[in-house]
C-alpha cells in the first residue's frame, strides 16, 4: 500500500511540474514517461476508444503535414503536436490505480497553489515569459485545467466539504478573472449536490453561492446588462477571428486541405496584430488539416462522450463535455501543456475507473 501511495503521489507530482515549465519540457516529461512506462506494458489488448483516439489524432497529424507541404512548400513542426498528443493518452491508458480520483485532487492543489504564485508574485507579463522560469499556462487555459480537473476533485469530498471545494472553486476562478469558469464550478457543484442532498446542504448552498455572485456583481466582474451580449475586446476579437476564419475557409480551391499554419496572416488586415490561433479548436483544425482534421476532432469528442456512457463513467462523460463546449471559445493546444494534460488524464481516468469509484 506505501508503494501504491508513493507512485501515485510521484505520477500526479510529475504531471503538475510540467506547468512551472515551457511546454518543450512538458512534451519531453510525457514522451520519456511513455517510454519508460511501455517497457513494462505490453498493450497486449488495446482499448477500443484508445485505439480509435489513436487513428482520428494521427488523421490530423497526416492531413497537417499535407496540408503544410501543399501550402507552404515543407511540413510544419507544429503539426507534430498530436504525436505528442497520442504519446500522453497511451501514457495515461498505460496506468490503473484505484484510487485515481485523489490524483485529480493533488493535481488540482498543486495546480491551484502555483497558480496564486504566478498570478501574485511572477504575474503574467511578457517579462516573465522571455525568462522561461515560471510561466503557467495563461488565465484562459488555467481556466480549461481547472474546470476539467474540477468535476473529479468534486467526486473525493463529501457534504460540506464538498460545498467548500465548491466556493474554493469559484473563488479561484474569480480572482483568475473567468465567468466561464465561474459557472462550470458553480454548475458542477449543484449537479454533484443533486445526488442525495440533505436540509442543511442545501440551506448552506445558498449563501455560499449567493455571496461571489453578489460580489462579482457589485465589483462590476459581472455586468447583468451586457452578459449575454459580445460586446467587450475579447469578444469582439473571437467574433472576427471565427467569421473571417471560416470566409478565407470557404474561399480556398480545396477543402480537404485547408490553409495551414500561416492562416495568421488573414488577420492582420482586420485586427492590428496577427493572431497565433483561432480561439476555438474545431475552427483551428480545420484551418490547419482541412475537412478530414475538423471531422476527426469531432469524432475524437464523440467517441469519448459514447465510450464514457457505455462504461458507466458519467463524471468522465461530464468532463469531456466541459472540455468540448470550452473548445467552441478556446484553441485548447495552442498551448500544448493543456491538452497533453486532459490527453493524460483521459487515458488514465477511462483505465482505472471502476463503478465503486464514483
Amino acid at each position: 500500500m506505501i508503494i501504491k501511495n508513493i507512485r501515485v503521489r510521484s505520477c500526479s507530482i510529475g504531471a503538475i511540474l510540467i506547468f512551472a515549465t515551457w511546454p518543450p519540457i512538458a512534451m519531453l516529461y510525457v514522451t520519456v514517461g511513455f517510454v519508460l512506462q511501455l517497457i513494462r506494458t505490453s498493450f497486449s489488448k488495446i482499448l477500443v476508444i484508445h485505439f480509435i483516439s489513436v487513428i482520428l489524432f494521427s488523421l490530423i497529424v497526416i492531413f497537417s503535414f499535407i496540408t503544410s507541404t501543399i501550402k507552404l512548400g515543407s511540413a510544419d513542426p507544429r503539426d507534430l503536436k498530436f504525436i505528442f498528443y497520442i504519446l500522453a493518452l497511451s501514457f495515461g491508458f498505460s496506468l490503473r490505480f484505484d484510487n485515481y480520483l485523489k490524483i485529480f485532487n493533488l493535481i488540482f492543489i498543486f495546480f491551484t497553489t502555483f497558480l496564486m504564485i504566478q498570478l501574485y508574485v511572477f504575474g503574467w507579463g511578457p517579462e516573465v515569459r522571455g525568462n522561461g522560469v515560471f510561466y503557467l499556462p495563461d488565465q484562459n487555459n488555467s481556466m480549461t485545467i481547472l474546470a476539467f480537473l474540477f468535476p473529479a476533485v468534486l467526486a473525493n469530498y463529501e457534504g460540506k466539504s464538498k460545498l467548500l471545494i465548491g466556493f474554493v472553486g469559484i473563488f479561484i476562478m474569480f480572482l483568475i478573472g473567468s465567468r466561464a469558469g465561474m459557472a462550470i464550478v458553480l454548475l458542477t457543484t449543484i449537479l454533484s449536490l443533486l445526488n442525495r442532498p440533505s436540509l442543511s446542504q442545501v440551506l448552506l448552498l445558498i449563501p455560499i453561492f449567493i455571496l461571489p455572485i453578489y460580489f462579482s456583481l457589485s465589483t462590476g466582474l459581472i455586468d447583468v446588462s451586457t452578459f449575454f451580449e459580445f460586446n467587450n475586446y475579447s469578444d469582439q476579437v473571437r467574433l472576427i477571428l471565427w467569421s473571417v476564419g471560416i470566409s478565407e475557409f470557404l474561399a480556398s480551391s480545396n477543402y480537404f486541405v485547408g490553409l495551414g499554419y500561416n492562416f495568421t496572416h488573414i488577420y492582420s488586415l482586420v485586427l492590428d496584430h496577427e493572431m497565433k490561433h483561432v480561439h476555438n479548436i474545431y475552427l483551428q483544425v480545420l484551418l490547419t488539416s482541412g475537412l478530414i482534421g475538423f471531422f476527426s476532432i469531432l469524432s475524437f469528442f464523440f467517441s469519448w462522450l459514447y465510450f464514457s456512457i457505455k462504461q458507466g463513467n458519467y463524471l468522465l462523460f461530464y468532463q469531456v463535455a466541459i472540455v468540448m463546449v470550452l473548445g467552441m471559445v478556446e484553441t485548447l493546444y495552442s498551448d500544448s501543456r493543456v491538452f497533453v494534460l486532459i490527453c493524460f488524464l483521459l487515458g488514465l481516468s477511462f483505465k482505472s475507473f471502476k463503478r465503486k469509484n464514483i
